[in-house]
């Protein structure tokens, strides 16, 4: 059975982030760190990526006026690099949701077919105006940058085996068409559900992110990646940068 090896790479960070927003208005007053994190997944001679990061940080300042903290060398290229991928070897990019820090420069990404789940791309577009910012809608008078990559974007619709060994899953909640990633390693399946997870807590003791479009929907997908998984490796959690990889 393949195998592959998960390596979160931080491309940034927002600090003095209101913690409530991730854990159902728990923690009302407490401020952290979160990191903005790309997933590269390595294994049988393929390298695929999950989630691509916010943009630049200054389009980002002067489009959407979110501070994102980016160190030199911490540009998604450069963290590649690192771990000895170009970006121009990387074939399919598998986006969990169309949130601006989850879907920014992906023009870095020449080579690869990306994954968006059709709900998403729909809700994207014309989203509740509460989300307008979130997703940089067109509606809410914004120009998200995945459209001007718009002609490499394969529609999927629910779940289905991207390669042998990784499975994608339609995990909906957060948002409508969320989906993550099931992956075979070494030490067993690891799920990555992107914003489904904001934190470990949030799959440990069960405690949904404060943003979502269908809260029943997101405990329906907890279940469903329970009952696949004990593992998960949740999206913003610095935690997950304690180690350079997982499943070797």
């Amino acid at each position: 059975m393949s195998r592959y090896t998960i390596h979160p790479l931080c491309v940034g960070a927002i600090h003095n982030f209101e913690k409530s927003t991730l854990t159902y208005l728990g923690n009302v007053g407490t401020k952290v760190s979160i990191p903005l994190i790309i997933w590269a997944i390595v294994g049988e001679n393929r390298v695929i990526l999950m989630d691509s990061g916010p943009d630049d940080p200054a389009w980002v300042r002067a489009n959407l006026d979110r501070v994102v903290e980016r160190e030199p060398g911490m540009d998604p290229v450069s963290a590649l690099a690192r771990i000895g991928i170009a970006a121009d070897q990387i074939d399919t990019v598998v986006i969990s949701h169309l949130h601006w820090d989850h879907s920014g420069s992906l023009e870095l990404y020449p080579n690869a077919e990306i994954l968006v789940q059709r709900e998403e791309l729909a809700y994207a577009n014309c989203p509740a105006p509460c989300f307008c910012r979130t997703y940089a809608a067109p509606i809410g008078g914004h120009s998200p940058s995945w459209h001007r990559v718009a002609r490499r974007i394969r529609p999927v619709t629910g779940d289905f085996t991207l390669a042998p060994g990784i499975d994608v899953l339609h995990l909906p909640g957060h948002s409508p068409g969320m989906q993550g990633l099931s992956v075979a390693t070494a030490n067993g399946r690891i799920v990555l559900g992107s914003d489904t997870f904001n934190l470990f807590e949030n799959f440990e003791q069960g405690v949904p992110p404060t943003i979502h479009t269908d809260i029943d929907a997101w405990f329906r997908s907890l279940e469903r990646v329970r009952a696949i998984t004990d593992t998960v490796l949740p999206a913003h959690d610095m935690k997950v940068l304690e180690r350079a990889s997982y499943g070797a």
